[in-house]
């Protein structure tokens, strides 16, 4: 079985959680979970075949997990033990704002390609003479 299958698993019993998975050296979080964990902790998202996955090394799980409980969002952490894969670790906030953070952030990973993609672009016009004048112009939009 796949590790995005053991997600998939998870995902549909714990749906209003963030599901991470250990993958060797590394967890891995995929599809919505991914922006939540991108907005609060930088990490980058990586999309391959459409599928939204970020990895982080072990070492990092206690600061992912310290993360979501200060939002108190929901998650649980699965990795395989001898064959199967199970819960070793699983957090449920009464007040769980799982749902609110995935709906504000629905177009976060989008909006962040924009926003590279504008910098790039800014970045590749600094020599010009007029630049620091295109740029107040941005600057007073926002």
């Amino acid at each position: 079985m796949k590790l995005i299958d053991v997600y998939r698993q998870y995902k549909e019993k714990y749906e209003n959680y963030v599901v991470v998975i250990k993958s060797g050296n590394f967890y891995d979080i995929y599809d919505d979970d991914t922006k939540i964990i991108s907005y609060f902790l930088n990490y980058k998202i990586n999309e391959i075949n459409g599928l939204k996955k970020i990895g982080f090394p072990l070492i990092s799980l206690n600061k992912v997990v310290y993360c979501l409980e200060k939002q108190k969002i929901n998650y649980v952490v699965i990795e395989k033990i001898e064959t199967d894969y199970e819960i070793t670790q699983k957090k449920r906030f009464s007040n769980n704002l799982y749902g609110e953070f995935v709906d504000k952030l629905k177009n976060y990973n989008d909006y962040n390609i924009l926003i590279e993609k504008i910098a790039k672009k800014l970045k590749a016009k600094i020599l010009e003479n007029d630049f620091e004048n295109k740029l107040n112009e941005i600057l007073k939009m926002i």
